[in-house]
Formats: C-alpha cells, sequence, structure tokens
C-alpha cells in the first residue's frame, strides 16, 4: 500500500484584494494489482524482465478559500469543503535484471531490481472555483469548486523478490512484491506540482519465457 499526500496553494484577485486557496490530497495507492511480463534467461540464475503493472487508487482533497468582502478591506469570508471521492492512478512499466533461485523442477524464486516508467500519473485535483454573493451586507457566499485530471508521466526505480510456479517450459504463474519509487512533475493550471508515484504492491500474473 502507498499513502502519501501533496498540496498546492495559488491567490485570485477579487474586490482590488487577493483572494487565497489551499488544496491538500491525501493519495491511498492500490497495494495489489495485476502483473503481467515476459523475461529471457541468459543462463539458469540471471536474466532480464519487462513487466507491466496498472495501478489505481483514490485521493481526499481537503480545501479552504478567502474570498475578499466587496465594501470592506481585510474582512475576507472563509470557506473550506472536503472531497474524498478523487481519483488516482500511475501504472508502471518494469525494466529489471533478475537472479533466480530454483527450488523444485516447479518452484523457484527470485530477486530483481531496475528501472520504472511510469505511464502517465493521472491525479484529479481543483481546477477552479466559482461563487456568488447571498444576501446583503454578503457576510457569506456560495462556493461552486471544478475539478479536472492532469497527468505526467516519470521515471523511478524499483526493486523486489517473488515465486514461479511453471507451467510448462515458457509459462509459468507468479507471485511478486516489488517496491517502486518515483516522481511526477504534474501542471496544474500554470502551477507545478510534485506528485509522488509508486509504493509497496503485491502483485499476481502469468510470466512468458524463451
Amino acid at each position: 500500500m502507498k499513502s502519501f499526500d501533496y498540496d498546492n496553494s495559488w491567490s485570485f484577485p477579487m474586490y482590488g484584494e487577493s483572494g487565497q486557496a489551499s488544496e491538500r490530497y491525501a493519495v491511498d495507492a492500490s497495494g495489489v494489482a495485476f502483473d503481467a511480463g515476459f523475461g529471457f534467461m541468459f543462463t539458469p540464475s540471471l536474466g532480464v524482465e519487462l513487466s507491466f503493472t496498472p495501478a489505481s487508487g483514490k485521493s481526499k482533497g481537503t480545501f479552504e478559500a478567502s474570498f475578499p468582502h466587496p465594501f470592506y478591506f481585510d474582512q475576507a469570508r472563509v470557506k473550506s469543503w472536503t472531497n474524498d471521492g478523487l481519483k488516482y492512478s500511475a501504472s508502471e512499466l518494469n525494466l529489471d535484471v533478475l537472479y533466480a533461485f530454483p527450488m523444485t523442477r516447479r518452484i523457484g524464486l527470485y530477486v530483481c531490481a531496475g528501472g520504472t516508467y511510469f505511464m502517465g500519473v493521472k491525479v484529479e485535483s481543483l481546477k477552479s472555483l466559482e461563487w456568488a454573493e447571498t444576501g446583503y451586507p454578503y457576510l457569506d457566499l456560495n462556493v461552486t469548486p471544478q475539478y479536472a485530471s492532469y497527468s505526467a508521466s516519470a521515471f523511478g526505480f524499483n526493486a523486489g523478490a517473488g515465486m514461479d510456479y511453471r507451467l510448462s517450459a515458457a509459462m509459468a504463474v507468479n507471485l511478486n512484491a516489488r517496491f517502486s519509487s518515483g516522481s511526477a512533475k504534474i501542471k496544474i493550471e500554470g502551477r507545478t506540482i510534485t506528485v509522488p508515484a509508486g509504493g509497496l504492491r503485491a502483485t499476481a500474473g502469468i510470466k512468458f519465457g524463451f
């Protein structure tokens, strides 16, 4: 499971003053995923492997914004809200060096390490705020937040270990635990936010060897 936070803040002009908005996101990325890959063994113990892991999760956004008053300076109205239905995804393409330890004719253990390409770290984030004044003397206002998806790709690294159960000479069922790490610089409405990716995941899948 991978849990992490990232935040953002920005300002906007309003009634001759500057309004302020702050965002904080708590991401829970899935710790279990499907893993598909194939590999080539140079020797019975040493080889390379290419695998793909589609990873997804969700995030909870906590927001606060201050809106200047139309009549009074330094009398901002403060609004806060949350949204726990935001989406997150960061699928991984891993290229690893693998060292295998055959245990029986069908069962083998291995360790691996290498590079990871995060194919589109995607987040749902606050895009803009719409507001409407309510009731003179405008001590409050209604706020309508607008959300959108943003993404960027990134490089990182991974390391892991696992077990193969051979169904044939060229195919095996694979159980794997892998830690990966990286960060993507995502542009959100003109601002660049660094969003972590990866984490510790358990996967199950099919391997093809040749």
